[in-house]
């Protein structure tokens, strides 16, 4: 309502019952009632108006109020006005001067904002709402979050995977400018055994940050067997002495395995030319000792080259698996051997799926391919 409106109102009803000075004010009943419908209403207070200042002096001059009781400037200013006026009120109707100084000094001289003046119902949620909520909450979450930190957790094998393979990669360079390449290495003419896997990890140990060195006694890996994506058992290489074994600064553990002089046989085998043929292989748990040991989920496994090191799972070469009679065969599709319901042989192919596409949805679906999809979506 309007301010102007409101004080036009209060004088016109204001008579001359009383007398303060020079000036004639409403009796006390009629001043009361009109100032408490006024302050009904915040929107006439909030208007800064002369007329507004003018009635709050008028009505301090009321005889029955106690000069104590005299307002501020400061609390007739703006749009904040004093808590005493809708408090003070009955007081004031039963006369009580010295109740009504005691009230005042101990709890009504106290700033408000206008949107105190007026009552309101505050609205609120009920028990039974509150916890309809939470419940509705908690199902979600139990929905959601599990798949939230399944894929956050195969973010970080993809970055981490690439990260090893980087690594490697990295050494493996710097280990040929000292060395020449892998093929030309004495291993090359040495039988395939422990002392090959140890001298190949000599050669790559300068460019590598190894915290623990296990090489052909037990340790560096979990102490559990390594299992394949549909469930069969794999290796123990906690146990395994027959290859050089050591423990990246970053928790990773390594297994590197020499073909010494049958790389070449195991080249042909294994499908590979002649020109670049494969002198060794490596076994690698991204996680070190921690689960759950999974070809394919924190297990993968890289092979040596004249070009470098190369993942496993590569769609331009062949695969050597076994059938249910142990017989080789030879398998032209890698993601065969990373499948997780019937992988072939050790499902080891997986490494270049993860490197190249960024992504572990193998263990989503079954109908991936390099000629085809890419991921589950």
């Amino acid at each position: 309502m309007d301010a102007n409106k409101h004080y036009d109102y209060f004088s016109s009803k204001g008579g001359s019952s009383l007398t303060s000075g020079q000036a004639e004010v409403p009796t006390a009943q009629q001043h009361i009632g009109l100032l408490w419908n006024f302050t009904g209403h915040p929107e006439a207070l909030a208007e800064e108006s002369q007329k507004v200042n003018e009635m709050l002096n008028l009505f301090q001059h009321l005889k029955k109020i106690p000069p104590t009781l005299t307002l501020p400037p400061s609390l007739r200013s703006g749009n904040r006005v004093a808590q005493l006026v809708p408090r003070w009120l009955p007081l004031f109707l039963k006369g009580g001067r010295e109740e009504l100084v005691s009230e005042a000094h101990s709890k009504f001289l106290v700033p408000y904002c206008l949107s105190n003046l007026v009552s309101s119902k505050k609205a609120a949620f009920t028990l039974a709402e509150v916890l309809i909520t939470l419940g509705i909450i908690g199902v979600v979450a139990a929905m959601t979050i599990p798949t939230l930190i399944s894929n956050y957790n195969e973010k970080q094998t993809v970055t981490k995977l690439k990260k090893v393979y980087s690594t490697l990669n990295q050494a493996y360079t710097m280990a040929t400018i000292e060395n020449d390449v892998g093929t030309k290495w004495e291993t090359a003419s040495m039988p395939e055994t422990t002392q090959t896997d140890i001298l190949t990890f000599e050669k790559f140990e300068p460019y590598l940050k190894v915290t623990e060195k296990c090489l052909d006694a037990e340790g560096c890996f979990a102490n559990a067997m390594y299992t394949t994506l549909s469930g069969k058992n794999h290796y123990n290489f906690y146990t395994e002495t027959r290859h050089a074994k050591f423990v990246l600064s970053d928790g990773t553990s390594v297994l590197f395995y020499n073909y010494g002089n049958t790389y070449k046989t195991k080249s042909t085998k294994y499908g590979f030319p002649a020109d670049n043929p494969v002198f060794g292989a490596i076994v690698i748990d991204i996680n070190g000792t921690k689960g759950p040991n999974v070809n394919g989920k924190d297990t993968f496994s890289f092979i040596f080259t004249n070009n470098g090191i190369k993942p496993n799972g590569m769609p331009d070469r062949l695969y050597i698996s076994q059938d249910e009679e142990g017989n080789d065969i030879r398998v032209e599709d890698p993601m065969t051997n990373c499948n997780r319901k019937d992988c072939k042989q050790y499902c080891e192919a997986c490494t270049a799926w993860v490197i190249y596409n960024e992504n572990m949805d193998y263990l989503h679906c079954d109908d991936l391919s390099w000629d085809g999809k890419h991921s589950c979506d």
